[in-house]
């Protein structure tokens, strides 16, 4: 049985892999696909926290960057021969080579497309917690930024479980499973 699921995010790098995560995977159906310009939409996430939903499973920077891909990965995701796996690896050499604040590095973290790891593995996290998500909207330094209140005595009701941690070898066998799935490419339309 597959999850379907309805993605709506900017056309980065980062999205441009979960967008091929999504749709390539066989366990997941994508229904919809919308973009957006830019990284933060803050009407709708700040809507997100604020109506009540439950079982949000907010994915941050944090966990993101304890799962990065190397270029190594790139060159698997390469010998893969799908268009898919050549896409992924360029995209993530490219963020490997434009990493800003440290050019030695070799790993860099993918985020958006761990979300989508997430919906075929949750064990992808690895460490989480239930705690109260806002979304600032009223400070001179944090305009947009999502605020996560970890403190034990807090008595702000929880909004969300939020990502902490993950596991970077289930993320790879996420992506390894999207990403050679020639097949799926075919029925998508994306080959």
């Amino acid at each position: 049985m597959t999850t379907g699921l309805v993605l709506d995010c900017d056309t980065g790098s980062d999205d441009a892999v979960a967008i091929m995560t999504a749709a390539l995977h066989p366990e997941l159906e994508l229904i919809a696909l919308s973009t957006a310009n830019g990284n933060v939409a803050l009407p709708n996430t700040l809507r997100v926290f604020s109506a009540g939903i439950r079982d949000s499973v907010v994915i941050p920077l944090d966990a993101t960057h304890s799962a990065p891909l190397t270029a190594t990965d790139c060159e698997e995701f390469d010998e893969f021969g799908t268009p898919a796996g050549t896409a992924a690896s360029r995209l993530i050499r490219h963020r490997i080579e434009e990493q800003q604040d440290d050019p030695a590095a070799t790993a860099v973290p993918v985020h958006d497309a761990l979300c989508i790891a997430y919906l075929v593995r949750p064990d992808v996290i690895t460490d989480s917690g239930s705690y109260h998500v806002d979304v600032e909207t009223g400070g001179d330094r944090t305009l947009g930024q999502m605020i996560v209140d970890t403190r034990p005595w807090s008595t702000a009701p929880v909004t969300a479980t939020v990502a902490m941690a993950a596991s970077a070898d289930v993320y790879r066998e996420v992506l390894r499973d999207a990403l050679r799935n020639d097949a799926k490419a075919e029925v998508s339309g994306l080959r």
